[in-house]
């Protein structure tokens, strides 16, 4: 946020806001994005030892189309990429096994399903933000239409198009890496109803 717009355009700070900058510093809403969590157990502990009211978003994403954004970006190397994705889905049913097994964590823990998301965007959003406590931004809705609804190009281009995204795994994977990638993550697809 500190090199948005709203405090720093990046080549000229005449106009940063350091008292703005020090009040979000200084908000109780803190957020920490972190891809691979590994021990969620063990992150819950230290945060009830610290009395931090810590809330996680547990994030879920079919593993076939997982294994073909690697494979596209190529940062493991063809021999590791089965080793990679068995990694994720072991990792990924750890999480939604403590998820599941423990509904008394449910008010700190939150299952989310990029294919939800994908789906209903709007309403998962007013989810989230309902979970976390957070007023929902006026913005939203506006916001939700312009990153939903585009795309941009090349190796490691996003597509914006959310509802595409969805399937487009099924067009493009070898039928033996399907069954590859099944195989290696039968268990986390069946707990997540992927199929």
């Amino acid at each position: 946020m500190l090199s948005s717009h709203n405090f720093c355009d990046g080549e000229n700070c005449s106009h940063f806001n350091r008292s703005k900058a020090e009040a979000l510093c200084r908000a109780k809403k803190r957020v920490i994005k972190t891809i691979k969590i590994g021990r969620i157990d063990i992150l819950l502990k230290e945060a009830e030892r610290r009395k931090v009211d810590l809330r996680v978003l547990l994030y879920f994403r079919d593993a076939r189309p997982v294994y073909l954004s690697r494979k596209k970006a190529d940062e493991l190397g063809e021999p590791t990429y089965y080793l990679n994705i068995a990694r994720y889905c072991s990792l990924k049913l750890n999480q939604f096994n403590i998820y599941a097994e423990n509904l008394s964590l449910h008010s700190r823990l939150k299952s989310v399903k990029f294919e939800e998301i994908a789906e209903n965007p709007e309403i998962e959003a007013n989810i989230i933000y309902e979970y976390l406590k957070w007023d929902v931004p006026a913005n939203l809705h506006s916001w939700i239409e312009k990153n939903t609804q585009t795309t941009s190009g090349g190796t490691f281009g996003t597509s914006r198009n959310s509802i595409e995204k969805i399937s487009e795994w099924r067009e493009k994977i070898e039928e033996e890496e399907k069954f590859l990638v099944d195989t290696i993550c039968k268990d986390y697809l069946n707990a997540l109803n992927y199929n």
